[in-house]
């Protein structure tokens, strides 16, 4: 398999169609421009890498078949708790500890 042939199955996938025409419309060009990319197995970087832009696509996933898994960032929820309540006026801290009440006390029903 060709390196279009396998950015192109991996955009198709992503696009969530099989159909050319569809894809030749996202890309921005017409059919025929995209088949002839298609025969001479011409990749359209620009193209893609701007519907990567608007749609969020992961390029590296596109031109590479990498997938990169997003892990969430580690939060010690206490600390970051205690840093929040710290900067609390009395007032805030007032209306806070009545959320917290009556969320315990929900949990008790």
């Amino acid at each position: 398999m060709s390196d279009f042939e396998e950015i192109e199955e991996r955009l198709f996938k992503v696009l969530k169609t099989n159909k050319v025409k569809e894809v030749a419309n996202i890309l921005g060009v017409r059919e025929g421009t995209y088949s002839n990319w298609r025969a001479r197995k011409k990749i359209p970087y620009e193209e893609i890498i701007s519907i990567c832009e608007i749609n969020k696509f992961d390029m590296r996933y596109i031109f590479h078949g990498e997938k990169v898994e997003m892990k969430a960032p580690e939060i010690k929820y206490r600390e970051e708790i205690h840093k929040m309540i710290d900067d609390l006026d009395d007032k805030k801290l007032e209306i806070y500890y009545y959320l917290i009440k009556a969320e315990r006390l929900k949990e008790n029903l």
